[in-house]
């Protein structure tokens, strides 16, 4: 991906700089997504449509709101993070404690 040009910031619409605002970096290592930061190594609980994900994040992939997380049965999974209707933090020693008892 290029660089964003430097763009004179006040012919920019208000709706556009919110947008361009949360836009996260490409090396960034937290990203925000629906006021929830994403931070590597931290758990979660997803709902996307109608399945529950309690998931581990791993990295994020070139889009930084895709993110390779691991679930309860050590499987790696890649998950949008913009299409979860809710995303929870979730206690790592519970995520932990479920994981051994699969």
């Amino acid at each position: 991906m290029g660089k964003r040009k430097n763009v004179d910031k006040s012919k920019i619409p208000e709706a556009v700089k919110k947008v361009l605002e949360n836009e996260p970096d490409d090396n960034s290592e937290v990203v925000n997504v629906k006021g929830i930061e994403v931070k590597p190594n931290n758990c979660y609980k997803l709902l996307i449509g109608k399945m529950i994900f309690y998931v581990k994040v791993l990295n994020f992939t070139e889009n930084p709101y895709v993110v390779i997380c691991q679930d309860y049965y050590s499987k790696k999974v890649s998950l949008d993070f913009r299409k979860a209707s809710l995303i929870a933090e979730y206690s790592c020693d519970q995520f932990e404690r479920r994981r051994k008892n699969k």
